[in-house]
């Protein structure tokens, strides 16, 4: 299994993910989950949870049909179109498809947007969405209490790792290093973080978890007398 987060700031949108892949036989790797595609008058970046064979497969369709398509208007509607088609193709020869999926959409003419596709149908995304692991009640709470739809980049970047972060100390199934990547519609704008500097800013925000802890439980709960 996996975790991935995906949510709106005020000036774009973040997907986040860990790298663990757990194969038949229970032997695992790490392999990146986040991928970016240019197109024409866009670009889309896909993450995934789930069958990473059939994620590359739908990547990789998904990616030759809008190549093949003019598309100069309506580019969100056609890149949920044409991915739900080809996820209802793929579903007549898979029983149950084990996958889910982010896709982010970055165009010049309508700006950013996130698409979900959650096991049954593809749709534009809520504020803050979870693949596989992510959808768990460490996440949900940690998300509840500290994401907010104004924060820009840079803090949902931070958020991203550091909820990523506690999948990976706390959830069995998440692990490896983390990718993080943001798309801002000034200029396409797409921007990923390094290894080096990810750790960085984990390690200042981790350092910063006694804070945290008086936040959430002792204020709240502090006595009056």
């Amino acid at each position: 299994m996996t975790i991935v987060v995906g949510f709106r700031c005020v000036d774009g949108i973040v997907m986040c993910a860990d790298r663990q892949i757990t194969a038949a036989g229970a032997f695992k790797y790490h392999e990146p989950k986040i991928s970016k595609e240019d197109f024409d008058n866009f670009s889309a970046v896909f993450s995934y949870a789930g069958s990473s064979e059939l994620a590359n497969e739908v990547h990789d369709k998904i990616c030759s049909s809008l190549h093949k398509t003019p598309i100069t208007k309506d580019v969100i509607e056609i890149v949920r179109e044409t991915t739900e088609g080809i996820l209802s193709d793929m579903a007549r020869w898979y029983t149950d498809l084990d996958l889910q999926m982010l896709i982010g959409v970055n165009s010049w003419q309508e700006g950013v947007d996130l698409l979900k596709f959650g096991g049954k149908g593809v749709y534009v995304a809520r504020d803050f969405e979870y693949l596989a692991f992510g959808d768990s009640s460490l996440i949900r709470f940690l998300a509840d209490k500290l994401y907010s739809k104004t924060m820009d980049i840079k803090a949902g970047m931070d958020l991203a790792i550091y909820l990523v972060k506690k999948a990976e100390d706390y959830i069995d199934g998440c692990g490896g290093p983390i990718d993080v990547a943001a798309l801002e519609p000034i200029d396409r704008s797409y921007n990923r973080l390094s290894q080096g500097f990810i750790q960085q800013r984990l390690a200042k925000m981790e350092a910063q978890e006694k804070a945290l802890t008086d936040l959430l439980i002792r204020k709240p709960f502090a006595s009056s007398t």
